[in-house]
């Protein structure tokens, strides 16, 4: 067994982070580690790298316990936490070749070069770290975690942060690696679960909800849906229970309803149809039209037949008296607007404010404006000139 937990509890004060927690996990086996925000994934992933202690139980990893051999541990584990911690001002290269040291690995060289090679940082390697993007820094963390040549891989979020072009990339790495070594990674992508996990865990405030391969949990959830509706006006759960496909109700709050159903099927003209691109079945969202609002569903199908007739109910819906079939529908004309002024008024406008100006005392100011009044503008300034009879 690579690791075992059995009835891990972590608590912070009064607060349970990890409540009675167990779960073992094989050789050879990629676990996926699911869960919301604050579930309990990073305390229990610190736990097994002995980064903090546990409050109760007992943590084994390769038959080595977490408490009294950590040291050892450490030796055989390679974490790549959610937040990576890297030297920004260290080249990759340099920071590489530093872990390699620490590690004691014999060929230090020859294994930099393949950890780079294997998380493509061939283009950056020659980059400070704090140089580097979001995306390659995340690589350069996997690379730490993989250049000792662990037998335990624990990852938190390994494909955070990386392009699409290099994730398939990452997890084609991750699932070969899963094959020689025990592989535990946490991630909210349901997609990359189904790509590389052969098992899933699902934990929710800190206490395990879910423990099955990754086949079962999905016929296990892809057989049943729910719709939560809400009536205007009070409705009996009698009317419901008789809609086809419905085989669990649950009252909520006024009028509110959780209508719990198998999976529909409905004929293969509608499943292959363009419209139907939803991953909800045909049948099933035709039934929840018809619960959600039956004059809604009436409407469309009458817009259907008789293209361009308004309907009642959307009028009515909205507080509006219903028009007549052949009422005409008014159309008020927005009007144009005005023309737009050149480019070159604009940028003369910019030109003329961004102008430095003169500040001109009061005095003068008042002088000069009754100068203009008293002057006209046909008279030229001057000495007074003599006239002859």
């Amino acid at each position: 067994m690579s690791i075992s937990v059995q009835n891990i509890t972590k608590v912070y004060g009064s607060q349970y982070a990890l409540n009675d927690v167990s779960l073992e996990i094989e050789k050879g086996e990629v676990l996926g580690f699911l869960g919301p925000n604050g579930a309990g994934k990073s305390t229990l992933m610190k736990i097994i790298t002995c980064y903090i202690p546990q409050t109760d139980g007992e943590v084994r990893v390769c038959d080595l316990n977490v408490k009294s051999q950590s040291n050892e541990i450490k030796k055989i584990v390679g974490y790549l936490p959610e937040n990576t911690p890297l030297y920004y001002d260290m080249y990759v290269k340099e920071y590489l070749r530093f872990l390699a040291h620490v590690h004691k690995i014999p060929d230090r060289k020859r294994r930099v070069n393949e950890m780079i090679e294997a998380v493509g940082l061939e283009l950056e390697c020659h980059k400070k770290i704090g140089a580097l993007s979001k995306g390659y820094k995340q690589r350069v963390g996997l690379a730490q975690a993989l250049i000792h040549d662990p037998k335990v891989l624990i990852l938190d979020e390994p494909t955070s942060g990386l392009d699409p072009n290099q994730l398939e990339d990452i997890r084609t790495l991750i699932k070969q690696l899963g094959q020689e070594k025990t592989v535990m990674l946490s991630t909210h992508i349901m997609q990359e679960v189904e790509a590389i996990c052969d098992r899933v865990v699902i934990i929710n405030k800190g206490e395990l909800v879910a423990d099955d391969s990754v086949q079962n949990l999905q016929s296990r959830t892809s057989h049943k849906q729910v719709v939560r509706v809400e009536f205007d006006s009070e409705v009996e759960e009698s009317k419901l229970t008789v809609l086809p496909g419905v085989s669990e109700i649950k009252k909520l709050d006024g009028n509110m309803f959780l209508l719990g159903s198998m999976a529909l099927t409905a004929p293969s003209s509608m499943q292959d149809s363009p419209r139907n691109k939803s991953g909800v079945s045909p049948a099933a969202h035709l039934s929840t039209q018809a619960v959600l609002a039956p004059d809604r569903a009436e409407a469309q199908t009458q817009r259907r037949t008789r293209t361009g007739t308004p309907t009642a109910s959307a009028e009515t819906q909205l507080g509006r008296p219903a028009r007549s079939a052949k009422e005409p529908i008014l159309i008020q004309k927005v009007p144009k607007r005005g023309r737009l002024r050149p480019k070159e008024e604009a940028k003369e406008e910019a030109r003329e404010e961004a102008r430095p100006r003169t500040k001109v005392p009061k005095a003068a100011r008042q002088q000069h404006s009754s100068l203009q009044t008293l002057q006209p503008a046909w008279i030229s300034p001057g000495p007074p000139q003599q006239l002859h009879p």
